[in-house]
């Protein structure tokens, strides 16, 4: 197996490095043997503003048992491992990233996915929906119990059939902790066309290189408003020297400081919530600092 060395990484076309190849296994060990080398974090990060958005989504609508969440952009599944099972990305990479994993038959490989969510219970409330173009990825996650639905569709390029609109269309909230920038205004806006008259709540991470202007008129012309944290978030280590000096030039033609952040080792990302333009401040606002964007 590689060893996941990330220097011939290429970069896209945001001057990003290119990962689609790690998505596609049947299992995540290439993703997670990569991202562990890049000290990937958002996750771990982006856990609090996610659990914030789904808890006051819970205490506004007090009579509903249970709050679909759909994760776009969810690969194997993590988000759903720590928002409905209480693992951390370190449980998750310390059980797949053993010696020997990516060796065994394929019963005993089943047998240890299982094993994963051994001896916990996952929160009744919370169903999560997996969105992702990497069938292998969405189908790890529901052997796991990390997911409940998937939806396997690339809505840059397609509109949902009827099954895949029917799992959309539950969608109580939103969330993205790496995709915004490839997953852009066009998917969004056929997710909340599809989920109309109801208005799904948002929480979304976007790295600083990707302009927030696109997303933010897209929210405001849907009827909701955009609420930016000042927190900064590291999302992971640069692949290359190469990578980040594409991001730098990028930010730095978008006049956007990046001292003591991209000029270190990180890709960094902003946090923010969209609700609905109707919705009172006290039944949402989080304890961190939050600016308005209108």
């Amino acid at each position: 197996m590689d060893d996941g060395s990330t220097n011939s990484q290429e970069l896209d076309a945001s001057g990003k490095a290119n990962f689609d190849s790690i998505y596609t296994a049947d299992t995540p060990q290439p993703y997670l043997n990569v991202m562990r080398q890049l000290d990937y974090r958002i996750p771990t990060e982006a856990q609090a503003y996610i659990e914030h958005l789904v808890s006051r989504y819970s205490a506004a609508h007090p009579n509903q048992q249970e709050v679909h969440v759909l994760d776009i952009g969810t690969s194997y599944g993590i988000n759903g491992a720590l928002l409905k099972w209480n693992l951390s990305l370190v449980d998750f990479c310390d059980h797949y990233l053993t010696d020997g994993y990516s060796d065994l038959p394929l019963a005993q490989r089943d047998l240890h996915n299982q094993q994963l969510c051994l001896g916990r219970s996952p929160r009744s409330n919370i169903k999560v929906i997996g969105l992702d173009i990497s069938k292998p990825a969405l189908d790890f996650g529901l052997e796991t119990g990390l997911l409940d639905h998937s939806v396997c569709v690339d809505l840059e390029k397609h509109s949902a059939d009827d099954t895949q609109a029917e799992q959309i269309k539950q969608s109580d909230c939103l969330i993205s902790t790496g995709c915004l920038g490839y997953v852009s205004e066009v998917s969004l806006r056929k997710i909340i066309e599809l989920c109309a008259p109801n208005k799904p709540w948002m929480a979304h991470c976007l790295l600083r290189m990707f302009p927030l202007e696109p997303y933010r008129k897209l929210f405001e012309s849907c009827g909701y408003r955009v609420w930016l944290s000042d927190e900064i978030l590291p999302q992971r280590r640069f692949a290359s020297a190469e990578e980040k000096k594409q991001v730098l030039d990028s930010l730095h033609q978008q006049g956007i400081d990046t001292t003591g952040y991209e000029s270190g080792d990180y890709l960094w990302a902003r946090v923010f919530y969209v609700v609905p333009d109707d919705l009172p401040d006290e039944s949402w606002k989080f304890s961190v600092g939050l600016k308005n964007e209108q």
